[in-house]
């Protein structure tokens, strides 16, 4: 009998429990074992994470964790944050990342909750 692996990307239930903001940045990441910063670029921004698009790079299958550093327009100063890369897949030229937040400040939290909250757009 074959069997039919499932893609997730193209399942019909959303796995995301918070609101999704547009938001487009540049990104300063850096792999928290190897210490190699590289730029990427916001596509949206929840509370709980973000999806980047950047350059393709070797895949980091030893060094899930990131560092992301990026600034909203509140004019407060850079965010800084830990995260765990849940997904990174091919689009076209660039890779597209998944990263959920693990390690992030009470400050840094109200500040992303309140750009996605006063954000026109919600993304589904």
């Amino acid at each position: 009998m074959p069997t039919t692996l499932l893609d997730r990307r193209q399942t019909n239930r959303e796995r995301r429990t918070d609101s999704r903001a547009p938001f487009v940045a540049a990104v300063r990441t850096a792999p928290l074992l190897a210490g190699l910063d590289e730029l990427a670029l916001a596509l949206d921004l929840s509370s709980s994470g973000m999806r980047l698009r950047r350059v393709p790079m070797p895949p980091r299958h030893d060094a899930p964790r990131v560092r992301l550093e990026f600034e909203l327009p509140d004019g407060q100063g850079p965010i800084v944050v830990e995260g765990e890369l849940l997904f990174e897949r091919s689009e076209g030229r660039f890779m597209a990342s998944g990263v959920r937040f693990v390690e992030l400040g009470t400050e840094e939290a109200l500040r992303i909750a309140s750009y996605v909250a006063q954000s026109d757009t919600i993304l589904s």
